[in-house]
């Protein structure tokens, strides 16, 4: 699972609120994917670049610091988040998941090899940043 290691530095600015919290995320773009979707009833296969955030992003509430002071934490993104591309690839898979007895729901297609990657880290105490993309060389479920 991805992982953030952060360092908060608490600066002198007196504007600052007296709470922070922060946020990190993960977004994903597979391109060229090919999916189902249902249309009129009927499976077609479509081909489309794909986005989304494969998992679902983490946050905590930054402990009151003194101007100068710092702290380090890790942080991981670990629940996978439900996606769908489209109401019709829902509706696909929706209508198949009996059938094929495994749940698609969940964003798997948005690490698989060749996914670009960009991770982000925002705060109501700071400017947001972010890394990336990086390219997966292979898919995040293999070993």
């Amino acid at each position: 699972m991805p992982s953030f290691n952060l360092t908060i530095t608490r600066t002198n600015d007196p504007v600052l609120p007296k709470t922070c919290s922060l946020s990190v995320s993960m977004d994903s773009t597979k391109k060229g994917w090919k999916y189902p979707e249902l249309w009129e009833g009927y499976p077609k296969n479509v081909t489309a670049d794909v986005k989304g955030q494969p998992l679902l992003a983490a946050a905590m509430i930054i402990p009151p610091l003194a101007p100068g002071e710092s702290i380090s934490r890790q942080m991981w993104l670990t629940k996978p988040a439900i996606w769908f591309e489209s109401w019709r690839a829902e509706l696909y898979w929706h209508y198949y998941k009996n059938l094929l007895n495994t749940d698609y729901s969940e964003a798997w297609a948005l690490l698989t090899a060749g996914a670009e990657l960009t991770f982000r880290v925002q705060s109501n105490c700071a400017k947001p940043s972010q890394q990336g993309p990086y390219v997966l060389p292979k898919s995040a479920y293999e070993s």
